[in-house]
């Protein structure tokens, strides 16, 4: 994850954030790098379909456009009258890395959208984006679970598995075009079994500190990620 920012800049701004003055929003992106021994379509699926918003409601609709995936629709939800959400999580791969330059770097936003968001998270000052914790606010935010994995289970027991069929792929595949890929979809879905479903935090590593590196995209200026 990256700051558009350098640490210099934010300790600047810090020094003129006086009274009256607070933080309105706060985008905080992480960039993951896929091990060569993980199939990338497999992980940005992962990223995108088995992730999700956490306590979300469950009556929010997501919102795709193109290759970006938002876990709240906003509109929808002004056109009923509901409150602007304080966060939001967006999911896209198909845009450059903000820290490495790679083409379709996977990455997850956490749009903490209001000044009460940001204080949730806490930021109440510029200064506070450099001793905040990447690891716990993402999972503060973010929940992955496979809810595929019962599926595949119940598919194994009632087949003979053939040598030429990978019934984990063929399972995936039969959920997404049945417009069942999605984890929110799922707990709308199923709710009692969502409840049971794992934690797989396992699935991501995400560091609990941030380090100042340097970016190709800037000859003289750093940024700070993990």
């Amino acid at each position: 994850m990256g700051w558009r920012l350098s640490a210099e800049a934010i300790q600047i701004l810090d020094e003129y954030f006086g009274n009256g003055v607070s933080l309105s929003a706060v985008h905080i992106a992480y960039e993951f790098d896929v091990r060569d021994d993980v199939d990338r379509d497999a992980f940005v699926e992962l990223l995108d379909r088995y992730t999700a918003q956490k306590y979300q409601r469950s009556t929010d609709e997501t919102f795709r456009f193109q290759a970006t995936h938002y876990s709240i629709d906003t509109k929808i939800r002004q056109l009923n009258g509901q409150r602007r959400p304080s966060k939001i999580v967006v999911k896209y791969h198909d845009k450059p890395g903000k820290l490495d330059g790679e083409l379709e770097k996977p990455r997850i936003e956490i749009r903490l959208e209001t000044p009460a968001g940001v204080k949730a998270t806490g930021i109440s000052r510029p200064i506070d984006l450099l001793d905040i914790k990447p690891d716990e606010i993402f999972w503060k935010s973010v929940i992955i679970r496979d809810y595929a994995e019962r599926a595949i289970r119940a598919t194994r027991r009632g087949t003979t598995p053939s040598p030429f069929i990978n019934i984990d792929r063929r399972v995936r595949a039969v959920l997404r075009k049945t417009g069942r890929g999605c984890l929110l979809e799922y707990r709308r879905l199923y709710p009692r079994r969502f409840k049971k479903l794992r934690d797989r935090r396992d699935l991501l590593e995400i560091d609990s500190t941030l380090y100042y590196l340097k970016s190709r995209n800037r000859k003289s200026e750093g940024v700070l990620g993990v």
